[in-house]
């Protein structure tokens, strides 16, 4: 697992837009923007992470696998959109494939970012499982996209600097794009 995150972040460096890098997230226009954030998900490829869980009541513990996948990106500049084939699995079960999935950005309410470790913990409080706790293994970091549909989208990343990056670079493509 050490070899895959230190491929992971190997290839991060190597396949961030180079011309992005350059330009201030802040003063990115709209195209230079969606092609930062789809260099961020290729980059970041393939997401395997391992969530333990524990219940701290009655002692009990579990594990599952989840695997998050983003290929096929596109980006579409003048509907302010990125589009790409979602795979989501826990274990070896397939919960969502969605050959055309995306992210329309004039319906992205609200960007969040943070660990997936306190994400899901924060869900499983909301739900009234104030017992259970989780630890992911490797860290894993997770930007939301709330969108005015009520729908809602994610991206997962081993670095946090990619996620922030990914979270300032759709924040910034929300802001292009309502209006």
């Amino acid at each position: 697992m050490k070899r895959l995150v230190t491929a992971v972040l190997a290839a991060a460096a190597l396949a961030t837009p180079a011309h992005a890098q350059e330009i201030p997230i802040d003063q990115m226009s709209t195209p230079q923007a969606l092609d930062f954030l789809r260099g961020l998900m290729i980059a970041q490829g393939r997401v395997v992470y391992r969530g333990d869980y524990s219940n701290v009541a009655t002692g009990s513990t579990w594990s599952q696998e989840f695997t998050t996948e983003y290929t096929d990106i596109k980006i579409y500049p003048d509907s302010c959109n990125i589009s790409f084939h979602y795979v989501s699995k826990w274990g070896t079960e397939v919960k969502s494939d969605i050959p055309t999935a995306g992210i329309p950005f004039a319906q992205v309410a609200a960007v969040t970012h943070g660990s997936e470790a306190s994400k899901r913990n924060a869900e499983m409080a909301r739900e009234g499982r104030v017992d259970d706790r989780v630890t992911i293994t490797p860290n894993v970091w997770s930007v939301q996209l709330f969108r005015d549909d009520g729908h809602s989208n994610q991206l997962q990343f081993y670095s946090e600097r990619m996620a922030e990056q990914a979270a300032q670079t759709s924040a910034r493509l929300r802001a292009l794009c309502r209006h």
